[in-house]
């Protein structure tokens, strides 16, 4: 009997610990199962509300299986239970990067779109603009009404190619700049993926369009000094920002070759840019000596702008020669006080020397060689001072002599 009830208290011992191993397998094949699903849910993800109701459940898991947490830490080796939801957080967190990622990018391309409806409209506009400048060229008789028509439409092109800079500068960070901050990590596919974005929207196109109408801008109108003070900055502004663009660009379309022709053109028209403003604004300086009538040879660089003027003056010096009244400080006037500190010096001569058109020493050349001029025209005035002089004694003593010959 004895050995009857101690045989079935073992059947018993064992047939329990035989569900129990079998319970604690369940337990463990189903929190794996769980695991996985929510693993593969992460990866394919497609809204804030589906990724919410994925993280409650895996809070829920947690509590769910926190008691057995020592079962599955001997289950789940070389992980364990705490190693297993960490996992899953990391999932969850990446997981909601790519959906904000998403999200950013349907937001950026509605953005990008609006900018390029935005261009084409001001490009369109641009040359409107450009066909209304011709007309008022050639049609308008009266100055005044032509110079208002002028003035307007040279505002209107000014702020038009100023509002696409802005969009470009916008296009560029939104399809080049923000999606990669760290462009030199980029992998093949994301730079695949940028360039597909830059040719999408026409970038480069927009970049070489805008410089040449920046170019032809600058070759229609006339300015003001403080217009081409500022269109210079601009100029400047635009060379140094693209010398750092242009190296990413290169950097992030090196996966295609056709695109190197594009920026090796914009880089010519970035030059050419630079070299048509600084032209203008030797033109500008020259033109305020033509108004006043004074025939200096022509300047594009700071160079022959000094020999422009050193040369006009040394012909002056050197035709007073022929003798000593030739001096004229009517012309001298005109050179030295009219054009050279009145306008040069006073609208011109601090922006030339900010952006390196012209030098400290090659100011002071002019200055030296006026100074010159200067000193020969006192010279010539006090020779004829002396010769009034002498002349005003000899009359006098001709006068004394004819009065003392009548007396006597």
């Amino acid at each position: 009997m004895n050995r009857l009830i101690k045989l079935l208290i073992v059947t018993v011992l064992l047939a329990s610990s035989t569900l129990t191993a079998q319970s604690d397998y369940k337990k463990v094949q189903t929190f794996k199962q769980k695991v996985e699903y929510y693993t593969k849910a992460l990866e394919s993800v497609r809204s804030a509300d589906e990724l919410s109701s994925i993280n409650d459940s895996i809070v829920a898991l947690r509590n769910k299986f926190s008691a057995d947490k020592k079962l599955l830490d001997g289950a789940l080796y070389p992980e364990n239970y705490n190693t297993t939801f960490d996992n899953l957080i990391a999932d969850l967190q990446n997981a909601e990067e790519k959906l904000n990622l998403k999200t950013q990018v349907v937001t950026l391309q509605t953005q990008v779109s609006k900018l390029k409806r935005d261009l084409d409209e001001l490009s369109k506009s641009y040359y409107e603009n450009l066909q209304e400048l011709t007309k008022i060229k050639g049609e308008l008789a009266d100055e005044r009404s032509k110079n208002e028509a002028w003035t307007s439409r040279i505002s209107s092109m000014r702020s038009n190619i100023n509002k696409r800079d802005d969009i470009i500068k916008k296009l560029i960070d939104s399809l080049v700049l923000k999606p990669h901050y760290n462009l030199e990590s980029m992998t093949l596919n994301e730079k695949k993926k940028v360039t597909y974005n830059i040719k999408q929207y026409n970038l480069l196109n927009n970049i070489k369009q805008l410089l040449q109408d920046n170019i032809q801008f600058i070759n229609a109108a006339i300015f003001k000094p403080e217009d081409l003070h500022k269109i210079k900055n601009e100029q400047i502004d635009f060379k140094e920002r693209w010398k750092l663009l242009g190296t990413t660009i290169a950097n992030v379309m090196s996966v295609e070759s056709s695109p190197q022709q594009n920026l090796y053109e914009i880089n010519d028209l970035v030059n050419e840019w630079s070299a048509s403003v600084d032209k203008k604004i030797w033109a500008e300086i020259k033109s305020l000596f033509n108004n006043r009538g004074i025939e200096v040879d022509t300047f594009y660089t700071g160079e022959q702008f000094v020999n422009s003027l050193t040369g006009y003056i040394d012909s002056k010096i050197n035709s007073y020669d022929e003798g000593p009244l030739e001096f004229s400080a009517d012309e001298y006037s005109v050179f030295v006080d009219s054009v050279w500190y009145a306008e040069i010096n006073l609208n011109w001569m601090p922006f030339l020397l900010e952006k390196e058109l012209l030098t400290e020493e090659q100011k002071i050349m002019v200055e030296e060689k006026i100074t010159e001029w200067s000193q020969v025209g006192e010279s010539d005035a006090n020779t004829l001072r002396i010769v009034l002089i002498f002349v005003a004694i000899i009359l006098l003593l001709v006068i004394i002599a004819l009065f003392v010959k009548k007396r006597s």
